[in-house]
């Protein structure tokens, strides 16, 4: 299990007061009940975490946890 694996469901689990383990990849981040200002939050979070910078436009409610998880995984492997 890589590192994205493993900190982004902890990071979108906390800030929608779940556990991990009930994260489903194809959840919306709406449908974990973040909403823009918690998305914000989140970008900061990943940023920090992974050192992977997201745009406002790429992370939006509509993102699902396959996506972000995709695309942060995408833009780690580009910065190796």
């Amino acid at each position: 299990m890589n590192d994205t694996s493993r900190v982004l469901p902890s990071l979108v689990a906390e800030d929608a007061g779940m556990a991990p383990a009930d994260l489903c990849p194809q959840d919306t981040l709406e449908d974990l009940g973040l909403d823009s200002l918690m998305l914000v939050r989140l970008r900061l979070r990943i940023e920090r975490e992974t050192g992977v910078w997201l745009d406002e436009l790429e992370l939006n409610t509509s993102t699902t946890m396959e996506e972000l998880a995709r695309l942060v995984s995408a833009r780690s492997a580009g910065r190796a």
